[in-house]
């Protein structure tokens, strides 16, 4: 059986990594607890990374979207924010790197 907080971990430390080795300062928002019902940041993203004047908001998943794509494209458009990009990215088990699904007030741009 697979422990799927741990996978999650093992993901999101990726995408830190990946995100430090380009320069971005970031910081894990998501708390786990026993009590904490509001685990992400607007209950959506678990990293925040900032470089100069842009600042981005990701939610990592492994595998599948859990159909958070929609919720996201929809928080985007409600908050459009020059500088600021609301994005997901998946990590596929056998695959190498992350998709990454940009959104910047609307759908903007998909990366494989």
């Amino acid at each position: 059986m697979i422990n799927t907080r741990r996978k999650g971990n093992k993901t999101q430390n990726l995408a830190v990594k990946e995100l430090r080795a380009d320069g971005w300062q970031v910081s894990v928002v998501e708390r786990v607890g026993r009590f904490i019902k509001e685990k992400d940041c607007f209950q959506l993203f678990d990293i925040l990374a900032i470089k100069d004047d842009k600042i981005r908001f990701i939610q990592v998943k492994s595998n599948s979207t859990g159909g958070i794509r929609h919720k996201i494209g929809s928080f985007a458009s409600a908050h459009k924010i020059k500088g600021v990009s609301f994005e997901l990215w998946v990590h596929k088990d056998r695959e190498k790197g992350f998709r990454k699904d940009i959104f910047e007030g609307i759908f903007i741009e998909e990366s494989k």
